[in-house]
């Protein structure tokens, strides 16, 4: 998995003006209207993950269990795996839409309809339900869902990111200011 560069590193929202400072770093990592992934492009990042997602270990090394608050038996890790009461779950992306979910299996009774990015927002960036924010991945790996990889940004921030054509810092301001996109 690649590295992330930009300097909000262990921040988990950015502010109008922090977002203004990274936008062009953002934008350019993220995926656009003309420049979604290829489904072999997303399946190679699947691939790359498997190992550590899936993996049976009770802790890999420098792993950190949170958790997931207001969701019942759920925990996540700073490695962006899944516990149900203790137990790993295993995450797939059957749909191939490029985001885990919780695997079905017909023994462990897990929400197999949340994201895997969103759990580990709530764990380790205090997403809550309703605040307004989105969880973004910042290098554009919907398969990383490490707490460093992800950061939450207002609607109008992160439709910035997403949008066809890079705005200037005019525009943007102008955008965010009004909350226009």
């Amino acid at each position: 998995m690649s590295s992330t560069p930009m300097n909000f590193i262990r921040k988990n929202s950015l502010t109008d003006a922090e977002f203004l400072q990274n936008y062009e770093q953002l934008w350019e990592k993220a995926p656009h209207e003309d420049n979604w992934p290829s489904k072999q492009k997303i399946a190679e990042k699947k691939q790359e993950g498997m190992k550590r997602y899936n993996a049976k270990e009770d802790n890999l090394p420098e792993e950190e269990w949170r958790d997931v608050p207001n969701c019942g038996h759920y925990s996540v890790s700073s490695m962006g795996r899944a516990k149900y009461k203790g137990t790993i779950v295993l995450q797939d992306d059957a749909a191939q839409t490029g985001y885990l979910k919780l695997d079905a299996d017909k023994e462990m009774p897990v929400d197999h309809s949340v994201n895997v990015y969103t759990l580990v927002a709530k764990a380790f960036l205090g997403k809550k339900e309703g605040d307004g924010y989105e969880v973004h991945h910042i290098d554009n790996n919907g398969y990383d869902n490490r707490p460093e990889n992800l950061i939450l940004l207002t609607k109008t921030q992160h439709n910035a990111v997403h949008c066809k054509e890079k705005l200037s810092q005019e525009a943007l301001k102008t955008f965010l200011e009004k909350k226009i996109l």
